[in-house]
């Protein structure tokens, strides 16, 4: 596992809506395939960090939330997370034209205080002209892609 420390560089540019910004940093020589993706991406975690399930309900791709029930969505979901310190982006991978893999680490701060990292492989849908988040959880949905 990689040790990042907890230092913020290249910020991505902060969203205008309710939530506090969840910092996200990129590797040095990323870009987003989109604008429009990095502002989703953006919200879709400081919503996910801040517990509200209402809001990020919006930010699914509509199948996701046709496989998953409301009730385990909000259990897995409807919390705040208060040891998620940061995301650090470090690749994206175009899967089609409607379908983008983001792979990051979660910087998340242990009970004893301590940063360490976890790998997440984000998908990202184009879907009615947005880009929506897609579960992967082989416990909630497979691979979130009918897979």
């Amino acid at each position: 596992m990689v040790q990042l420390g907890c230092s913020q560089n290249h910020l991505v540019q902060q969203p205008s809506y309710a939530y506090k910004s969840f910092p996200i940093t990129l590797q040095e020589g990323f870009h987003w395939p989109s604008r429009e993706l990095a502002e989703r991406f953006q919200q879709y975690w400081s919503i996910r960090k801040a517990g509200d399930v209402g809001e990020l309900e919006k930010f699914e791709a509509p199948h996701v939330l046709q496989i998953i029930s409301p009730v385990v969505y909000q259990r897995s979901f409807g919390k705040s997370q208060p040891d998620w310190v940061s995301i650090r982006i470090e690749r994206s991978r175009q899967v089609t034209d409607q379908l983008v893999e983001i792979d990051f680490l979660m910087q998340v701060r242990d009970k004893d205080d301590l940063c360490r990292d976890v790998f997440y492989r984000d998908s990202w849908l184009m879907f009615s002209k947005k880009w929506l988040h897609v579960i992967k959880d082989p416990f909630l949905t497979g691979d979130g892609l009918g897979r």
